[in-house]
């Protein structure tokens, strides 16, 4: 990690000097060692800024990935549910035509009979009601 942090901090003095390497006319070396301090520590808090923005950045694609991660599970638990209601809808589908061919069989009979109806209570919904009745007669 001190390498990393080594190497960026060349990388950006080497950024920073490759302007006035290649203007040497304009170098502006300073003249005491005050102001060569200053322009150190100038130096020293913009590597530290960037470095600053490259762990941000990284922190951010560590997030970001995670996200993705969430998402990608999300989407796999999502698809083993359609899955799931696929088949329950099969098995469903099968059992009503097995009982609507039962119903139908016994209608034949001569002393079978099925009635249906609603019921709707505008005032209060609640206590509608759906009706099946079969009668069967011996």
């Amino acid at each position: 990690m001190k390498i990393k942090r080594l190497i960026i901090f060349i990388t950006i003095l080497v950024l920073l000097f490759t302007p006035y390497l290649a203007n040497a006319q304009q170098l502006n070396i300073p003249d005491s060692k005050k102001a060569l301090e200053e322009a150190y520590r100038d130096m020293f808090e913009i590597a530290k800024e960037y470095e600053t923005l490259y762990e941000q950045e990284r922190a951010d694609r560590i997030e970001i990935q995670q996200e993705k991660n969430k998402w990608k599970e999300l989407y796999q638990g999502a698809e083993l549910n359609v899955e799931r209601l696929l088949t329950s809808i099969e098995k469903w589908k099968e059992l009503y035509y097995t009982e609507r061919e039962m119903v139908m069989e016994l209608m034949k009979r001569k002393n079978m009979s099925v009635s249906t109806g609603v019921g709707y209570n505008i005032k209060n919904p609640d206590e509608s009601l759906a009706l099946l009745q079969f009668n069967f007669g011996f």
